[in-house]
């Protein structure tokens, strides 16, 4: 019958005047885990390299340059004479002579890879000192500066909205995308505080006038176009006026690798299945994903500029990396791996890989429907009899996949393991019916029938800070799935 998914369907670029086609969730590598912001052009390629090796054949197939490839460790940022950003010199040597980013594009995409970049919300105030002409109008770039109180990024004082209701302002992001995705050949566009504490009409514009930047020359080059918000407290409110505006979007803080970041996710990934939000229409016919931030896995840095190389394996436990990826998965949250991919090969980061790589994690992370949090008699009321020890009812997840594959993915956030016995109650088996179980992680089904082995004498134990993922086929639809 086979659990394990057949081949896991990756969607590409479609150049088709809309945005990108995104009907699954994207996937690829960012720098920001590794390198803050700190990453250079070596550094980069070679951790593209690595994601060509062992993650593209999963579908992890864009590879993004983080955070401020434009600003030095001291100084203003590098602009061009229309006051746009362009790279460090000194950090990215081929973009000199005016390339800009065209050289490590054209590397990126020789490896059978996309590329992407991170872009602050709209402009700085070292354009607004320069005041360059936008580029094909008359208009100074001062006087499309957004003035309302949301108009600086509340984190990175320097960057400023565009107030696109001006004369200048489309153009503006106009020239922006004419250089990302004809002057450079980008896919991939990571938009950061694009809205702080709330999502004002001036910032939704400002996406909105991207998006349609992005279409212009989409017969060019069709870009995925990504939000992380920043700051604010309402990124799952902005979620609902965006999503069809935007392929993905993030809502929640920076994820890094520490249980206690972690824990606000069940909420918000929740609130993201409530309100209709995973996979929901987006632009162009896609789909749009809220993004749970990127997997803090392998190795990482730590937060801050500081840190300007990988320097320990991921502070998450195993059992913890496995729960973060089965809630990622059964959010469809977009898969971006963080880690230092060039030591993907080494034996320490075996489990990573096998972790990033599993066919029918992945399946449910692209193609799982129905995606809810059940709460009805699990979580949060009282632990009904069937679950034993300090377990507090933990989270319990329910999907379906095609073809009456039903799927269920059990938390524990508390600091002990927990029991669950009596296995066809808990995912609502009626008495003489039959479900084959499949273990997503361990690969391996269970040798029975839930009524035969995991009846009431069966249990399941769910480590602490752990996660269990499990398919069932061979049966009507289970009570939590309906």
């Amino acid at each position: 019958m086979g659990f394990s998914s057949a081949a896991v369907a990756f969607a590409g670029l479609a150049a088709t005047g809309a945005l990108a086609q995104k009907q699954t969730p994207p996937r690829g590598w960012n720098s920001y885990d590794s390198f803050t912001k700190n990453v250079n052009e070596t550094q980069f390629l070679a951790n593209c390299e690595a994601v060509a090796k062992y993650l593209l054949p999963y579908g992890y197939d864009t590879c993004t340059i983080d955070y401020l490839w434009y600003e030095p460790d001291q100084g203003d940022w590098f602009l061009d004479d229309y006051c746009r950003p362009i790279p460090e010199e000194a950090r990215f040597p081929s973009s000199a002579g005016g390339k800009g980013l065209k050289p490590i594009a054209d590397k990126v995409h020789a490896m059978g890879l996309k590329f992407g970049i991170h872009i602050m919300r709209g402009t700085s105030t070292y354009a607004q000192k320069k005041n360059c002409k936008v580029k094909g109008t008359d208009v100074n770039l001062a006087d499309i500066v957004a003035t309302d109180e949301e108009a600086v990024c509340p984190w990175k004082k320097q960057s400023l909205s565009v107030d696109v209701s001006k004369p200048g302002g489309q153009a503006f992001f106009d020239s922006l995308y004419e250089q990302y995705a004809v002057d450079w050949d980008v896919d991939f566009i990571k938009n950061d505080c694009v809205f702080g504490n709330q999502l004002n009409p001036t910032t939704l514009a400002q996406i909105r006038a991207q998006g349609k930047s992005i279409k212009k020359f989409a017969s060019v080059r069709n870009i995925t176009y990504s939000l992380s918000p920043g700051g604010g407290k309402n990124r799952t409110v902005g979620a609902q006026q965006v999503s069809a505006d935007v392929n993905m979007y993030r809502v929640t803080g920076d994820t890094w690798d520490h249980w206690s970041m972690l824990e606000d996710h069940f909420v918000t990934a929740s609130s993201m299945a409530t309100g209709g939000l995973i996979g929901a229409a987006g632009p162009g016919g896609s789909k749009s994903f809220p993004d749970l931030d990127m997997l803090p896995l392998g190795f990482v840095t730590q937060p801050g500029d500081s840190h300007k190389v990988p320097n320990h394996m991921t502070n998450l436990t195993k059992d913890e990396q496995t729960a973060l990826m089965t809630l990622w998965a059964m959010a469809r949250s977009p898969l971006v791996f963080g880690g230092d991919a060039r030591v993907l090969g080494t034996p320490e980061s075996q489990a990573t890989l096998k972790l990033l790589t599993n066919k029918d994690m992945l399946n449910i992370n692209d193609h799982s429907f129905k995606n809810h949090e059940v709460v009805d008699g699990f979580y949060p009321v009282k632990c009904p009899p069937w679950v034993k020890g300090n377990f507090k009812c933990g989270r319990m997840w329910a999907a379906e996949l095609p073809g009456k594959v039903y799927v269920a993915a059990f938390f524990n956030s508390d600091d002990e393991s927990a029991e669950m016995s009596n296995f066809n109650k808990v995912f609502g088996v009626p008495d003489g019916q039959d479900c084959q179980v499949f273990d997503v992680w361990s690969g391996k089904k269970l040798p029975a029938t839930v009524n035969s082995t995991l009846g009431a004498n069966g249990a399941i134990s769910v480590p602490s800070h752990g996660s269990k993922l499990f398919q069932l086929s061979d049966c009507k639809s289970p009570s939590i799935f309906v």
